[in-house]
């Protein structure tokens, strides 16, 4: 599998990379500062910002699928991803791309949801927390909603450092746990690229109840 990778850099892109790699996958790492990521095989770092939809779209030329684990950086707030998005979705329509896996938030709302108390506090929590990571990611699904994309936004529950489980729990209707690692939202992100699994959809991820 060929994956175009953007946030690579990131925590949780770091995990999607480390996981791809190692099942042997090829991944086309997109980043600023191609000094961030350590040479491996099959690895191939691009070098492009997000509103450059030319290398963009060389990078995605081939992928079976643009993963996007990008998040709103403390370090550049008047930039969020979302406003790349116009770019990044013309350069997948000219690179001929319709799979996108996003990594989301656990409080964003979307058609379907029937969350119970619980998934209530814990969405409130991360409204609270991530305000402007949430309305980064509302304007991303509101964007994939209106191509005829074949997208996936993984809605996870508080992101935490640990280990690849592969025990995690995944709701269509509800956010059923108050966090999630880095690894287990990598490994399942990684999975519905390659089942093809959950298409214009956008499940909640977390980990189980303890």
């Amino acid at each position: 599998m060929k994956i175009a990778l953007l946030g690579a850099s990131g925590a949780t892109g770091r995990e999607v990379m480390k996981q791809a790699l190692s099942a042997g996958d090829e991944v086309r790492a997109v980043v600023r500062t191609p000094g961030s990521i350590q040479p491996a095989e099959r690895l191939a770092v691009v070098e492009a910002k997000l509103g450059d939809k030319a290398k963009l779209a060389e990078a995605f030329t081939g992928a079976d699928a643009v993963v996007s684990a990008l998040g709103v950086s403390e370090r550049t707030p008047d930039e969020p991803p979302s406003s790349a998005l116009p770019e990044i979705v013309a350069a997948m329509r000219e690179a001929k791309v319709k799979r996108f896996v996003g990594v989301s938030c656990g409080a964003l709302a979307f058609t379907g949801d029937d969350q119970d108390l619980p998934g209530k506090i814990a969405s409130a929590l991360l409204r609270f927390s991530r305000k402007p990571l949430l309305e980064d990611k509302q304007r991303e699904l509101d964007s994939l909603t209106l191509t005829d994309f074949q997208w996936t936004l993984v809605r996870a529950a508080r992101l935490v450092d640990g280990p690849v489980t592969g025990q995690y729990q995944v709701s269509l209707k509800r956010l059923r746990g108050r966090t999630v690692s880095r690894a287990d939202v990598a490994h399942f992100a990684l999975s519905v690229v390659r089942e093809r699994s959950y298409l214009q959809a956008a499940p909640f991820l977390s980990a189980p109840a303890s």
